[in-house]
């Protein structure tokens, strides 16, 4: 199953968080983003990508799926920890690219898309379409990547691993826009208004407060180390 295909798959199954409001979710990963971003603590990132790997475990998510895509948007902060010359600095780089990607993976992984950007569509049609585009593309880069570097192993790279996987992630970096481009004009063709329509989504549970607790306490402790 492909990378995309098997997101849908978890997003839309019955299990305890697929079935929280899309709205406490997204609360959840914008105070734990904001959390990121904002800290320079590695003790709270370490708090971080604990809790969000605790859910993902109690939410039957596959963990190690989640833990292996993460590393490929970290491979490009790598590069820009390297370039700063301070190992707690670049520390803290690498740490917030791997939370925020785990973070973001997890989200997908227990909300329908629709629902995403159907809430993003009522604040900005446009800007809906664009992330609406990103998520499709940014599967299709993982899964194009993969299908790359086994190539590649297969032909004998496999003791360059390393410099293959960044030959390989250059080449996508070169023909991303090009393909979101071609994306969104198969779509407009196919009827797409620039929209995401989605059912309204406010029934609160008492597991949409846990998680929003949990979030609103990693931010708090976030506050006390920025």
């Amino acid at each position: 199953m492909s990378s995309i295909y098997s997101i849908d798959d978890f997003a839309n199954r019955k299990g305890d968080f697929q079935k929280m409001s899309a709205y406490s979710k997204l609360a959840f990963f914008f105070f734990v983003l904001i959390s990121i971003v904002f800290t320079e603590s590695l003790s709270v990132l370490l708090i971080v990508l604990s809790s969000v790997y605790l859910l993902a475990f109690a939410g039957s998510f596959p963990v190690s799926r989640i833990f292996k895509w993460a590393l490929y948007p970290t491979f490009f902060a790598l590069i820009f920890a390297i370039s700063q010359g301070d190992i707690h600095f670049g520390l803290i780089i690498l740490l917030r690219a791997f939370s925020a990607a785990s973070l973001a993976l997890f989200f997908s992984f227990s909300t329908p898309y629709y629902k995403t950007f159907g809430i993003f569509s009522k604040l900005s049609p446009f800007l809906a379409s664009m992330l609406f585009l990103t998520y499709r593309y940014f599967f299709i880069f993982i899964s194009g990547v993969e299908r790359k570097v086994e190539m590649v192993e297969i032909r004998g790279g496999k003791n360059k691993k390393l410099r293959s996987i960044g030959r390989v992630v250059g080449f996508f970096i070169i023909s991303f826009l090009n393909k979101s481009e071609e994306m969104y004009k198969i779509l407009k063709v196919r009827g797409f208004k620039g929209k995401v329509g989605t059912a309204p989504d406010f029934k609160f549970k008492l597991a949409d407060l846990l998680i929003l607790t949990v979030a609103i306490l990693i931010f708090i402790i976030s506050l006390t180390y920025v």
